[in-house]
């Protein structure tokens, strides 16, 4: 179990999480529900647990977030909104509740890398291709030329020299 991070607040301060359903929605999108535990880490009276919690129920009223969630900390969900939550079921300490959130876009977003490596990992679910940025010479073309593969890019036209080309 680990945190789970919603349209820029992290509960972790508050709570553990643990997803315990995610698929895909027929719109294209992804559903999920999420088990938050309350982890106050003191024991709290009545009234400090009932402010917790309204504290929690306040950060997950935001209509459209980012989502990333406890098992894939280096993945978010773009257009998350919550679409169900059950009531906490005990009110102390210890409480608990699930969230469900649907997510527009059921892509898995991965961090932006920058590398001079030949080959790239890329963390996300969605076809990703790489940004290549080069400083022309002068001439009438530039090529970049893939040995291995026997694959290259052209690009045909007057070049003066010094120009940046991002392929």
């Amino acid at each position: 179990m680990s945190t789970l991070r919603y349209a820029g607040a992290d509960f972790g301060e508050f709570c553990q999480a643990k997803t315990m359903e995610l698929e895909p929605s027929v719109n294209g999108g992804m559903r999920c529900r999420v088990k938050l535990m309350l982890d106050a880490r003191a024991k709290m009276d009545a009234r400090a647990a009932s402010a917790l919690r309204h504290k929690l129920n306040a950060l997950l009223a935001v209509e459209d977030g980012t989502l990333v969630l406890p098992e894939e900390p280096g993945l978010e969900y773009h257009g998350a909104r919550v679409t169900d939550a059950k009531p906490w079921d005990e009110l102390f300490e210890h409480g608990s509740t699930t969230i469900e959130f649907e997510c527009a876009d059921g892509v898995a977003y991965g961090d932006e890398r920058t590398t001079a490596a030949t080959e790239i990992m890329v963390n996300g679910t969605c076809k990703t291709y790489p940004t290549m940025e080069l400083v022309a010479t002068e001439g009438d073309s530039v090529m970049v030329l893939n040995l291995d593969g026997e694959r290259f890019v052209n690009i045909v036209r007057t070049i003066k020299g010094g120009e940046r080309v991002v392929m």
